[in-house]
């Protein structure tokens, strides 16, 4: 009697045990899937807080360019300043067309020949320049050139050059034009913007792509040599600024489509 007894006593405390052991496992079982569940929410967190983050530096470091746009300077100087750093001046008359340009005084009487010839203008990231239109990566936007009407009153035809260079002004590429611009002529300047063009002097100790992946400032300038010593104030002026693209395929198809219509109109003339 005894040892039954003892017998049942010894199955409920088993019995208690294992209801014990299942109600901890349970809820153990409870408490990791909640860990997990709160572990996943961070993760998650962290990965789109990284994505968003991700994203905005990528909108801020790829700028789009805006092949379309043309710098004419119609009612201001558009942000772009000058050798010192302040605003260039506004011309309402006098461009190519007749109409408005920004234009620059500088005197180079202190100048040394075959020294680093000082920048005219200047159209920085920094300062928005022309909204900034010509901020972001040009290779990219497939940019095959990049032009300007250019003007001077100094005695002789003299070499116009542009730098391009990022938004720390760094790295940088020197392009020449090799024809000299003749005085008191409104002259387009235009520079190919490719790493065969022979105009391109300098890219710094770095190469094509690293600047023209990521261009920010525009700088427009003359070789000072000719005028060094002159003390003289020589006005330059700048006006139609503008970047080309390759043509859409659809530009091409018109083009094409323009041909044909012209050679069907002669074939019609002609019979």
């Amino acid at each position: 009697m005894i040892l039954r007894l003892n017998l049942k006593k010894r199955l409920k405390e088993y019995e208690f045990i294992r209801e014990s052991r299942m109600v901890i496992t349970t809820e153990l079982a409870t408490t990791l899937q909640k860990i997990t569940n709160i572990t996943e929410k961070i993760r998650m967190k962290k990965i789109l807080a990284t994505t968003v983050l991700a994203g905005a530096l990528t909108s801020l470091g790829q700028a789009v360019v805006d092949i379309n746009y043309v710098e004419d300077f119609d009612s201001d100087t558009a942000n772009w300043i000058d050798v010192s750093e302040g605003p260039v001046d506004y011309n309402a008359t006098g461009g190519p067309d007749g109409g408005a340009h920004v234009s620059v005084d500088f005197n180079y009487v202190d100048f040394v020949a075959g020294s680093q010839s000082p920048v005219l203008f200047r159209a920085n990231d920094f300062n928005d320049a022309s909204g900034d239109a010509f901020v972001g990566n040009w290779i990219a936007e497939e940019i095959i050139s990049f032009s300007f009407d250019f003007q001077h009153n100094a005695p002789d035809p003299i070499n116009v050059f542009a730098r391009f260079a990022s938004s720390f002004n760094f790295p940088g590429a020197i392009a020449v034009d090799f024809t000299p611009v003749l005085p008191n002529t409104w002259t387009t300047v235009t520079f190919d913007i490719s790493p065969f063009n022979p105009e391109f002097v300098s890219f710094e100790g770095t190469n094509f792509d690293a600047v023209f992946n990521s261009v920010g400032n525009i700088q427009i300038g003359v070789s000072g040599d000719p005028l060094a010593g002159v003390d003289q104030d020589f006005t330059f002026r700048v006006d139609k600024v503008q970047v080309e693209a390759v043509p859409e395929p659809s530009t091409y198809a018109l083009l094409a489509l323009g041909a044909g219509a012209l050679a069907l109109l002669r074939r019609r003339r002609k019979s």
